[in-house]
């Protein structure tokens, strides 16, 4: 199943440090929850698709990104 999940600080941090070193503002990233609740990072693709788990979680990913686009303009 796909879930909502709250990240740690330290994760949001790593993904930030990430995202900046890879020069990018947004991406979609795929990862992995283990049952051990260790966090493990498969992909991020810079324009990765979306729609489909914004309408499965309910999450406000096109207004997110709409507020991105509107900031760095």
């Amino acid at each position: 199943p796909h879930l909502v999940h709250e990240l740690d600080a330290t994760v949001e941090r790593q993904i930030d440090a990430l995202m900046r070193r890879m020069g990018l503002c947004f991406g979609s990233l795929d990862l992995i929850v283990t049952p051990e609740g260790e966090h493990v990072f498969l992909e991020v693709n810079p324009v990765g698709q979306f729609g489909w788990i914004a309408d499965e979680t309910g999450l406000p990913i096109y207004e997110r990104l709409a507020d991105l686009l509107i900031e760095r303009a």
